[in-house]
């Protein structure tokens, strides 16, 4: 059987194998404590479980949902971006339903790339962008994130490969010398794996910086909600040069559901921003779904309004989490830096190791604790591991007694 070269240069999903081997090992019968895979453990809040049920239960409520998403969840998340960072929007023209964000995040570059096109994501990053790009016929190029500055990208570096990426230098594949235009920028704050997260300026640098190469910026903001300490993340469309995502702006956000308000398996997310980037995504979504459920819809818009007290109450439980077992890393040798958000600690690996595979896979066989090696995110992520704080506080616990203990 013939496959598409598109299919052949997609790079293995190390996270999944890694789940996938801890879901064998279950099999087996062994204890595995999973903290690979960033799926939250907590239940979604009563009233939106309670308003899903009741929309089931409604005649009229099963059929397809042409267009861009019920209007009562564009409507809630409008208000939320209001509410929550300051932006006006209108639901109308600047906001649509996504079944999660990995399906807008696939589905915009097919919009916005001729075959050969450019499009720029972190290193290290989450998994999905370079797939998104190679199936929408681009050429993925990733800009470095810089551990010695926050895990920020440097933008003078990055020029660089990027001018030469421009010129058809390398091994890139597709369009010839002078034919390669640089379409998107992607951007993940509160950053995947590695918990950083940016501010207002750090925003403003990067959508100037994109804007004026003739990129698309978008911000991947899945974490928007879960933030430690007193911080709470920002939004890109709050930076003065998005204009809040207006017509021209050339700027998009997208939201999830899936991580604050623990509806990961229910697929709702929204993208939001310049009205003709909405209607690009929307144009290409229509040949491949008809939007979700109306249940599931209706119930996250009750997730938006209610959206301040549950944030708080799942950023409180993380925290909790993030100060139970920080310590515990950090006394066995783990070098890890405390993240102000996200459900992840990234730590270094200990005793100047750096082939953080072949560490995590002995971890799983010896110890029975599963975590995502940080070079699956990229070659940026070599020598680093991710913990998802999503396990009740007591299997945390004994994963930092199994890590000590495998560590003699």
């Amino acid at each position: 059987m013939h496959l598409s070269e598109r299919l052949s240069t997609l790079p293995p999903y190390l996270v999944l194998e890694i789940a996938n081997r801890a879901n064998a090992l279950r099999r087996e019968g062994v204890d595995v404590i999973n903290l690979s895979v960033g799926s939250p453990d907590f239940p979604p809040d009563s009233r939106i479980v309670e308003e899903a049920g009741r929309v089931l239960g409604m005649d009229g409520t099963h059929g397809y949902l042409v267009g861009r998403g019920h209007p009562e969840f564009r409507r809630a998340a409008a208000a939320y971006m209001e509410r929550r960072f300051g932006v006006e929007i209108d639901p109308e023209t600047q906001v649509i339903s996504l079944l999660g964000s990995k399906e807008g995040l696939a589905h915009l570059p097919i919009a916005l790339c001729d075959p050969g096109d450019i499009g720029a994501y972190p290193d290290p990053g989450y998994l999905i962008y370079t797939p998104a790009l190679h199936l929408a016929g681009a050429v993925p190029i990733p800009y470095p994130l810089d551990p010695a500055r926050g895990w920020s990208p440097d933008w003078e570096q990055f020029e660089e490969i990027l001018s030469g990426a421009l010129n058809g230098g390398g091994a890139l594949k597709g369009g010839g010398a002078g034919q390669r235009h640089f379409r998107i920028l992607i951007l993940n704050y509160p950053h995947n794996p590695t918990a950083a997260t940016a501010d207002i300026d750090d925003f403003e640098q990067a959508v100037v910086w994109g804007r004026s190469r003739g990129a698309v910026v978008l911000n991947d903001n899945a974490y928007a909600d879960i933030g430690f300490d007193g911080y709470r993340p920002g939004s890109i469309l709050q930076a003065p040069a998005s204009e809040g995502g207006a017509l021209g702006s050339g700027v998009v956000e997208f939201h999830s559901l899936s991580k604050t308000f623990s509806m990961a398996g229910w697929r709702c997310a929204f993208a939001v921003g310049d009205p003709e980037l909405i209607s690009a995504l929307a144009r290409v979504k229509s040949f491949y779904d008809t939007g979700s459920l109306e249940a599931i819809q209706r119930a996250a818009a009750v997730a938006l309004d209610c959206a301040d007290e549950i944030a708080q109450t799942v950023s409180d439980r993380y925290q909790a989490r993030r100060d139970m077992i920080l310590p515990a890393l950090q006394a066995i040798g783990l070098m890890a830096d405390t993240p102000r958000g996200t459900i992840y600690i990234w730590a270094g690996l200990p005793d100047g190791r750096k082939d953080d595979l072949a560490f995590c896979s002995e971890l799983l066989e010896g110890a029975h604790v599963a975590l995502s090696p940080g070079s699956a995110f990229g070659s940026g992520g070599e020598g680093y591991m991710r913990f998802s704080l999503t396990a009740p506080e007591e299997r945390l616990e004994e994963a930092v007694e199994r890590l000590k203990r495998f560590g003699g």
